[in-house]
């Protein structure tokens, strides 16, 4: 997922730090899923999309690809 670039680390800095407990595992395994059935260019236009909202969740990130 880092290998996105910026949108990807800005997303998930968030991400991290707001899940509770620090239970970021299954969140970002729903991102790598969505990764594998979305190219790169539609995950980096996801995230960027989230982060400029202030959304921080897989189910945000889902969302925004199927809004597209």
């Amino acid at each position: 997922l880092l290998e996105l670039g910026r949108p990807a680390w800005d997303f998930l800095e968030q991400l991290v730090h707001l899940e509770p407990f620090g239970q970021w595992e299954e969140p970002c395994n729903d991102l790598f899923a969505l990764l594998q059935r979305h190219d790169d260019d539609a995950m980096r236009s996801a995230f960027s999309r989230c982060v400029a909202q202030h959304r921080y969740t897989a189910a945000d990130v889902r969302a925004a690809l199927e809004a597209a």
